[in-house]
């Protein structure tokens, strides 16, 4: 029998407002909600494995989100402007998150990319004002266009090796960020890719003198 998606939610709405949310977000009343300790289990219909485009775009009532491992894709903005979005967890069965994915993410603190990522795509992490960290794994081989642009309090990213490109303006704004590693396998860096970083001290390794 084919295992079912599951996503664990914990929200500050009623169960009714999260019972028709995400039936019109995945199309769909096959999907079923039921409570679970601080939140709820929602069981996606049979064969959904994707997170559909701005499923969960502006829900402000969304705070902590666990993805199960049958997941393989997040489209573009589906958490978008998810303003209380203060956890997410993401399984390594993810190859591909969408551009503006977690865009205009406010609370959101912290983030570990999968490790079957390979592209980030423009604008996934944009504007999460309180991201301080990010995890970026040894698979990424780019990271685009204004990807954590705008990430004020940011404070240092280590990009390992593999990646080969750096999209324009892609820590662009990160005002606290202090340090910066660019690995040697780097043969393209975007225009304005540190804009705007105030507070950037030191970058490592290839380009550091440039």
């Amino acid at each position: 029998q084919e295992k079912i998606s599951k996503l664990y939610v914990e929200v500050t709405c009623d169960e009714a407002t999260l019972r028709s949310h995400i039936n019109q977000a995945f199309d769909s009343e096959a999907t079923k909600v039921q409570p679970e300790g601080d939140g709820y289990v929602i069981s996606l219909p049979p064969g959904c494995r994707a997170i559909p485009s701005q499923a969960f775009f502006c829900i402000h009532w969304l705070t902590q989100i666990i993805i199960d491992s049958t997941i393989t894709s997040i489209g573009t903005a589906a958490f978008n402007c998810c303003s209380n979005l203060t956890s997410v967890t993401i399984p390594d069965s993810v190859t591909s998150i969408g551009e503006y994915a977690f865009a205009s993410c406010d609370e959101l603190i912290s983030v570990t990319i999968p490790n079957n990522i390979k592209v980030i795509e423009p604008y996934a992490f944009a504007g999460c004002l309180k991201l301080t960290s990010v995890t970026i794994p040894n698979g990424v081989t780019s990271i685009g266009g204004n990807a954590f642009a705008s990430c004020e309090e940011l404070i240092s990213v280590t990009i390992p090796n593999g990646v080969i490109s750096l999209g324009e303006n892609a820590f662009g704004g990160c005002i606290s960020l202090q340090s910066l590693t660019i690995p040697d396998s780097v043969v393209s860096i975007g225009m304005g890719m540190c804009a705007g970083c105030s507070s950037l001290e030191s970058i490592y390794g290839k380009f550091a003198s440039e």
